[in-house]
């Protein structure tokens, strides 16, 4: 998602939850054009981690506890259940 989009958003007191929605459903429809199997991240500090990822069940890697990913397949369910 675009930098400009996160902090608007926010700005728009829409919260974590639309944030999250939006980036999903746009990650979804590239997954259309690009064969994808995870989101891979890098949390910016631990309370983004905590708050925001983790939140989301994101799962750290073992040997790098910020770097988090989420099986595709966990939002597909996700959209499935709306």
């Amino acid at each position: 998602m675009p930098r400009g989009a996160h902090h608007s958003a926010r700005a728009a007191g829409r919260g974590r939850e639309f944030l999250w929605f939006d980036a999903s459903n746009a990650l979804l429809e590239q997954t259309k054009n690009a064969a994808s199997a995870a989101v891979v991240v890098d949390a910016k500090d631990d309370p983004a981690k905590r708050f925001f990822y983790e939140h989301f069940e994101f799962a750290p890697f073992k040997d790098a506890p910020r770097c988090l990913f989420l099986p595709l397949t966990t939002i597909e369910k996700l959209f499935r259940a709306i």
